[in-house]
């Protein structure tokens, strides 16, 4: 029973990337190369990260709309990373929604939004208003460089990484607590 304690953690982390896919191609690229150098530094202490972008996701026709596959992909997420820039497309803004409901109903308080506003000059007069109406709650940063986003992306993971070995650790240490005090309890 003791080997159990000892066992590396499994831990899993599930990232949705919502944005437009043609404004967003090379940063939406870079963040899928960005979770892979990540993952490949973790993946040795038993830590999985994943990113779902829906256009490497399953072709394969469905029944219903595609759109509800990829809200479902949002059910069990960490975190939600919103990209907007000059537009904001109707699939986007309904992922946009779908997760912010879903955090309403969440007790641990997931999925996290990242919200990033692309600065640039020609973007709609509507998506300053949307992106400075985004709930306190969120996450939100106007950037340039989409480098600028990835640091806020690594700092959540980072928490998310330090809240669940930390609550790790804290059960491991139960079970050995628990382990020593029946044997207390046998030698008595």
């Amino acid at each position: 029973m003791s080997a159990n304690i000892f066992t590396k953690p499994k831990i899993n982390i599930k990232i949705f990337l919502a944005s437009s896919i043609e404004e967003f191609a090379d940063e939406r690229q870079s963040l899928k190369n960005f979770i892979r150098q990540i993952k490949n530094v973790v993946i040795d202490h038993n830590i999985m990260i994943n990113m779902f972008i829906c256009e490497f996701s399953d072709k394969a026709i469905t029944n219903g709309r595609k759109q509800e596959q990829f809200l479902t992909e949002i059910d069990d997420c960490n975190i939600f990373l919103l990209l907007i820039g000059k537009k904001m497309g109707k699939y986007t803004f309904e992922e946009y929604e779908y997760a912010k409901n879903l955090k309403k109903q969440q007790v641990e308080g997931f999925p996290i939004i990242i919200a990033g506003f692309k600065i640039c000059d020609d973007s709609e007069s509507t998506i300053n208003v949307f992106f400075e109406n985004i709930p306190s709650d969120t996450l939100k940063l106007k950037f340039t460089e989409i480098t600028d986003f990835k640091e806020i992306l690594l700092s959540v993971i980072l928490e998310i990484l330090k809240n669940e070995l930390t609550n790790e650790i804290q059960q491991r240490l139960n079970k050995i607590i628990t382990l020593g005090n029946e044997r207390t309890n046998e030698k008595n």
